[in-house]
């Protein structure tokens, strides 16, 4: 069971938090709810939950504030947000996961499944990464931050070459010719990397524009800097030419 806290200035976010928790979710033991961001950061302090679900934009204290005021971290954090696209996308570098309002059943399923399987990250480290990637700076992320049995992998977005879907999983390609194999679909790797320069070419591959060396038309494939040779589709063909040659 994970000792769970509620924190959302909306009353009837926490309202259908607790209903969907209650009757999906009973690993969660919820030992409070609250909509004052001062009080919650006080429960939190005092009573040591494994979880907090924990949104962003609150008076007198935002999700950002609490967590620097619980340093070191010792919970795991689901972020619940109706924050823009580029936050969710920040949101999503991190190891951590969130939310999106209104929220579902299902979403709110899927989010327990991985707090439940994944250990507590360092506190440092879960530290440093919500730092890095907190939605409220001004500047995009520059790194991406994988998580894995081990530990966290963070890879610079501009030596991310192409990603290439693997059943349920994608194998992301860099620039020293290493891969990495991460438990995401395609779809949600291309989230990740929400930048004008990343390219859907198939829909099993996402390329770097910045990476091409060579499109051969013959073939349509392209070939990309760390070697190795990806086909665009044939659909995407003519929307490809036209992108590459403004």
């Amino acid at each position: 069971m994970l000792r769970t806290i509620f924190l959302d200035d909306e009353p009837q976010s926490i309202a259908l938090l607790k209903h969907l928790a209650a009757n999906h979710c009973p690993e969660l033991d919820i030992i409070g709810a609250y909509t004052d961001s001062v009080e919650g950061l006080a429960a939190i302090r005092q009573d040591k939950p494994n979880l907090v679900f924990l949104d962003i934009e609150m008076p007198k204290l935002n999700g950002f504030e609490i967590l620097n005021q619980c340093h070191p971290l010792t919970f795991k954090v689901i972020f619940t947000t109706a924050y823009n696209q580029y936050a969710v996308r920040a949101f999503k570098y991190s190891a951590l996961d969130y939310l999106l309002k209104p929220i579902s059943e299902e979403d709110l399923i899927a989010a327990v499944k991985k707090a439940v399987q994944a250990p507590v990250l360092p506190d440092l480290q879960q530290y440093d990464v919500l730092q890095q990637f907190n939605p409220l700076r001004q500047t995009p992320p520059q790194k991406m931050v994988i998580s894995t049995l081990e530990g966290l992998i963070f890879i610079e977005i501009n030596d991310v070459v192409h990603c290439d879907s693997d059943g349920s999983y994608t194998r992301i390609w860099l620039l020293s010719g290493e891969s990495v194999l991460v438990s995401k679909s395609l779809k949600e790797v291309e989230e990740m990397l929400n930048f004008d320069f990343f390219y859907r070419a198939h829909h099993s591959h996402l390329i770097n524009l910045h990476h091409i060396k060579k499109f051969v038309r013959a073939d349509g494939d392209v070939l990309m800097s760390n070697g190795k040779t990806v086909p665009v589709a044939r659909s995407k063909r003519q929307e490809f030419l036209e992108l590459v040659m403004r």
